[in-house]
């Protein structure tokens, strides 16, 4: 069987998350949630879920909600933790935030049926490329004379230069894309 880790980037307070985890549990195993947390440390200690790992990146804050537009806005941080933290038994990655519940029992089956009938590595919500084009943010990057380089150094494409946007959440990855 293919071993899936559910990973839920949250903010939310432990009542909070003891019924959001209440709710997971009917659509996945314990072993297989994993919270990446974004609120205050203190708030974080007092979290009861053993699969858990702290973010540090101050613009996925909730206080942070008006950032400016033109800043970097990633989820490399979890990426990065996440990478270091699971175990390699996982076959597949489920990125998605708290408020992206599922409803179908069999979501990471259905997932994973989608990603092999695509042929695919990854699936997500409005994936749209937008190098070239007039989408705000990306116009602000290029302004940013460090932003091509930055690109040029995290890519593992052999076109560096394509540059592509998701709403950021609901992301299922075979393991080797992650």
């Amino acid at each position: 069987m293919k071993k899936i880790a559910n990973i839920i980037i949250c903010h939310q307070d432990n009542l909070f998350l003891q019924k959001l985890l209440s709710h997971w549990l009917a659509y996945a195993s314990e072993e297989n949630i994993w919270l990446a947390y974004g609120g205050k440390e203190k708030d974080f200690l007092k979290i009861q879920w053993e699969n858990k790992f702290f973010i540090k990146d101050p613009y996925l804050k909730p206080e942070n909600s008006l950032r400016p537009w033109d800043t970097y806005h990633s989820y490399q941080e979890v990426f990065s933790q996440a990478s270091l933290i699971l175990p390699d038994i996982y076959d597949y990655i489920h990125l998605t935030e708290y408020d992206d519940i599922p409803i179908q029992k069999d979501i990471n089956e259905q997932q994973i049926e989608y990603l092999q009938k695509e042929k695919a590595n990854i699936i997500c919500y409005n994936l749209q490329r937008v190098d070239q084009t007039n989408y705000p943010v990306y116009l602000a990057q290029c302004k940013n004379e460090k932003f091509s380089s930055y690109l040029q150094s995290i890519s593992v494409r052999k076109a560096k230069n394509l540059i592509f946007k998701t709403l950021g959440y609901g992301l299922f990855f075979k393991k080797k894309a992650f």
